[in-house]
């Protein structure tokens, strides 16, 4: 789980809206309006997390995994547990790279220059820096 003084989880998603942002394609497309909250790794997923597999040595955590859909290789379909949505990708890992980026997405610092930074009178900022309490 992300560190949430960092990031700001967004969502839910649907299994549908991950699958067209990652280029994914849905295994049951009769599943595709069931809404994700998270991401999460393969053996601590819950059913309202996707999680993916990208190396057969993480076979045993696959199949025991409680995710509500996991990103796979196609080859790896007929495995999936019960209660697993699959989303087939030939790039399992980049897959889960862009739906992790959906769900955590970069942000920008707020801009502001603390009245308690001691900044040099020669220093020149840039437009949109942020300068915190006690910064030197």
């Amino acid at each position: 789980m992300p560190d949430s003084r960092f990031f700001t989880r967004q969502g839910p998603f649907t299994i549908e809206q991950i699958a067209l942002a990652t280029g994914c394609t849905v295994a049951d497309p009769a599943l595709a309006n069931l809404a994700l909250e998270d991401v999460a790794p393969l053996d601590t997923a819950g059913a309202s997390d996707l999680t993916f597999i990208d190396n057969k040595k993480y076979r045993d955590q696959f199949l025991a995994t409680r995710a509500g859909a996991c990103i796979m290789r196609p080859d790896m379909r007929d495995l999936a547990p019960d209660g697993v949505v699959p989303l087939l990708s030939p790039q399992p890992y980049k897959s889960y790279a862009l739906a992790a980026q959906m769900f955590y997405p970069a942000t920008m610092p707020e801009p502001v220059i603390s009245g308690r930074a001691v900044i040099d009178p020669s220093a020149k900022l840039g437009s949109g820096c942020r300068v915190d309490t006690n910064a030197v």
